[in-house]
């Protein structure tokens, strides 16, 4: 709608009339009369410059604007300048605002929000956030999230954190195994020492020291290869008995 209004503003005297005639033509009285005085103002207008063929333009119309070339401490700047209107434009452009009031308070009072309508939700769709979000996808940020906190994706009281809270930084032997690691990784520096790295998640699922160590280490081994899959880690050429971190929460 303020791009309509705007191409009206600098609509020329040609176009307008046949705007008019659009606006009369429209089933409303009331408007049509306002209109139909406005064409024969514009008819008298018209009828006084008949000796020039170029048709009337009003002050917002390119034509009336130049580029004035300026250099200032030898960078060139480009300002808008508005040339001198004749009488004829100007009492043009006087019309011109007359008719712009007259469709502005009709479109305002005719036309409804859409979103002021009940369950407008249902049958409109104009956001762009939830468009973007569902054809444009964050793949690592749903993989950093689900590997955060599980059990908002898993549903499963196994999963949720000691104490039934929601602190996605509380580690549980209950938890995913990769994630379990994925959170012990991101307490890890850089370069990442991975018997400590063991030591730690072998604490954590085996912290009773009754259960099968071997299975542990196999969780363990699935997990380290499952985040350089992801492209979490990847081996390093510093020291061999390390792995450099890749990627970092968030950026």
């Amino acid at each position: 709608m303020r791009d309509l209004l705007l191409s009206v503003k600098k609509s020329s005297s040609d176009v307008l009339s046949a705007l008019l005639e659009d606006f009369v033509a429209l089933d409303d009285k009331k408007l049509s009369s306002a209109v139909m005085k406005l064409q024969a103002q514009l008819k008298r207008l018209l009828d006084s410059s008949q000796g020039t063929s170029t048709p009337l333009r009003s002050e917002h119309d390119l034509h009336h604007s130049t580029l004035r070339t300026t250099v200032v401490a030898q960078k060139v700047e480009l300002r808008k300048q508005k040339s001198d209107l004749s009488k004829k434009d100007s009492a043009y452009s006087e019309f011109l605002k007359q008719f712009y009031d007259l469709i502005e308070i009709y479109f305002s009072d005719t036309l409804i929000n859409p979103k002021d309508l009940f369950l407008h939700e249902v049958f409109l769709y104009d956001l762009k956030s939830p468009h973007r979000d569902v054809f444009m996808p964050k793949p690592r940020f749903a993989i950093e999230r689900a590997l955060s906190a599980p059990h908002d994706y898993l549903d499963c009281e196994c999963c949720v954190p000691a104490g039934g809270g929601l602190d996605e930084a509380t580690l549980s032997s209950t938890q995913p195994a990769t994630a379990i690691l994925y959170q012990l990784y991101l307490e890890s520096g850089s370069l990442i020492n991975v018997s400590d790295l063991w030591s730690a998640f072998n604490a954590i699922l085996n912290d009773d020291g009754d259960g099968d160590e071997a299975q542990v280490m196999a969780l363990f081994q699935r997990s380290l290869a499952e985040l350089k899959y992801m492209g979490f880690i990847k081996s390093s050429r510093k020291k061999a008995d390390h792995i450099a971190k890749v990627a970092w929460k968030g950026l």
